[in-house]
């Protein structure tokens, strides 16, 4: 059985081939390069971001973190315990004091 061969050539010509180590080695090369590029350029991009945003959160107003209790503002521990005392703690209804 024979077989017909085709190819695409201009007057005869041997087709130049590239040894395939330096040809991998190149790949290589280029691949190390892009990564390298690719990896500055993301740490210039987080340095960036946490830079911008320290600078946000320094910016923003600061507000007050817990709640406060309306009867306990603006006193004095005394007055904060007689307070306490009156509104804040349960009373027993059915007990009445002995009057002297």
């Amino acid at each position: 059985m024979e077989y017909n061969v085709w190819k695409w050539s201009i007057k005869n010509e041997k087709m130049e081939k590239t040894k395939i180590k330096r040809r991998l080695m190149e790949i290589e090369e280029r691949i190390r390069d892009t990564q390298f590029l690719n990896l500055k350029a993301l740490q210039n991009k987080d340095n960036n971001n946490k830079e911008i945003c320290a600078k946000r959160l320094s910016e923003r107003e600061q507000i007050k973190q817990r709640v406060h209790n309306p009867f306990l503002c603006n006193n004095n521990y005394l007055s904060d315990l007689n307070i306490q005392e009156n509104f804040l703690k349960p009373k027993n209804s059915s007990f009445e004091p002995l009057e002297q």
